[in-house]
């Protein structure tokens, strides 16, 4: 169908807007308040997005490029195939509750992604809106963990607490509240409150609920954001050349005092952390950096060569939509996942559409950075670095970047966008 022009009535109608503006605000909010129920990952924010979803249907106003509509129907259908394929490809039988399960997470996450594509095409400044749901929904409700952990009843403490210590808010998983942390904490950095108590409160709660969590790939990732962040301020702020040279010889300063000072400093760190039980959790990241990732539990390698295994078993064409953990136990004999986005994506999609959405993703990413977007480009980054050690591929977060990082408004293109 040939695209109308995007000033439609709901960018017309100010009652309407209103209430689109709203309801992105609460996704943006709710998205941080996440559970298991009956073995489905169910947000809160999945009631706003299909009531939203549904309005923007019956007002003709679901947007996708042509592009975008034919890469997901061609995954579709391959993953349809391929779990079709399975049982001649591994020793396994189709169950329809597995595959019903996990269809359904990639549905709810495709449709975050369509809704935020349409919502952006209506109205390109409503990720504004969005990132502010999110900012304060990670600081309010990161607040509150942190109230619930020092002084909260013990039935309120193992809401928000994983194994009665690491933090996870009112997430199911610390790293994905971690991630979830981080990416409020970008937003923040960027645009930060008007209120200085409130930003003193932001300093405050972001890296403590960060630290709480115990998340050793979250402490990285918030380290490598909280450096590239504060780097990309200096360079903003045009500094002059004597105030570049006091800067200078500070940092030079503070390094050589950190290799002078570098074991007695890492002796009182590791004493420190390992006094709280959630820090001792992540010293290994100050003691041994590449043993954060395959060592203190996490037992990532034999979670990687099973996903290496199902990518050969099945030809680089994935497991379709049988359930992973269920199809890894058939071949490693424990049912783990990648704790790996790439490979996540790999075993599941297959190698194909894995390679075509990532250079897609690369084309768009850098050009956010050449036109100075650096909202997207750092929940981008934050993305990028936490799916080496986590599985994202369902977050609904990550999907919302996505559809913000692959639109273009530019009315010479419009003509690429169709309603459904």
């Amino acid at each position: 169908m040939e695209f109308t022009d995007i000033s439609t009535s709901l960018d017309k109608n100010r009652g309407t807007k209103l209430f689109v503006d709203r309801m992105i605000f609460l996704i943006g909010f709710t998205i941080n308040i996440t559970q298991i129920f009956l073995g489905i990952n169910i947000s809160v924010s999945d009631v706003f997005m299909i009531f939203l979803i549904i309005f923007l249907f019956f007002t003709n106003s679901i947007y996708l490029t042509k592009k975008t509509t034919m890469y997901f129907i061609l995954l579709l259908i391959l993953r349809f195939f391929s779990t079709m394929q399975i049982s001649s490809w591994l020793n396994i039988s189709i169950s329809f509750m597995p595959i019903f399960i996990t269809l359904q997470k990639f549905l709810i996450s495709l449709l975050y992604f369509i809704l935020f594509i349409s919502v952006l095409t209506i109205n390109p400044k409503i990720k504004d809106i969005f990132y502010k749901g999110l900012k304060y929904g990670t600081l309010i409700l990161g607040t509150v963990s942190v109230l619930i952990y020092f002084i909260g009843p013990a039935i309120l403490r193992s809401v928000v607490l994983f194994g009665g210590i690491r933090m996870r808010g009112f997430m199911n998983d610390p790293n994905y509240f971690a991630y979830m942390q981080i990416c409020g904490f970008c937003v923040w950095y960027l645009k930060v409150f008007k209120r200085k108590i409130t930003n003193l409160l932001a300093i405050v709660i972001y890296p403590t609920t960060i630290l709480l969590s115990a998340s050793k790939t979250g402490l990285i990732v918030f380290i490598i954001m909280l450096s590239i962040l504060s780097i990309e301020k200096i360079f903003k702020k045009r500094l002059s050349p004597a105030k570049l040279a006091t800067l200078f010889l500070l940092i030079s300063g503070s390094l050589a005092l950190f290799y002078i000072f570098y074991d007695r400093i890492l002796t009182s760190l590791l004493t420190f952390t390992q006094t709280v039980p959630q820090l001792e959790r992540i010293h290994i990241v100050f003691e041994n950096f590449s043993g954060a990732i395959t060592e203190g539990g996490s037992g990532r390698i034999d979670a990687w060569d099973t996903a290496y295994k199902l990518i050969r078993d099945t030809h680089f064409m994935g497991i379709g939509f049988m359930d992973y953990p269920i199809v890894a136990r058939v071949v490693s004999g424990s049912p783990t996942i990648a704790h790996n986005t790439y490979l996540q994506l790999a075993v599941e999609w297959g190698i194909p559409f894995l390679i075509i959405g990532f250079i897609f993703f690369t084309k768009n990413f850098f050009a956010k950075l050449l036109h100075k977007q650096y909202m997207e480009v750092s929940l981008s980054i934050v993305t990028v670095l936490f799916s080496f050690g986590v599985s994202l591929q369902n977050s609904r977060i990550l999907w919302i970047v996505l559809a913000i990082l692959f639109y273009k408004f530019d009315k010479k293109v419009s003509n690429n966008y169709d309603i459904l």
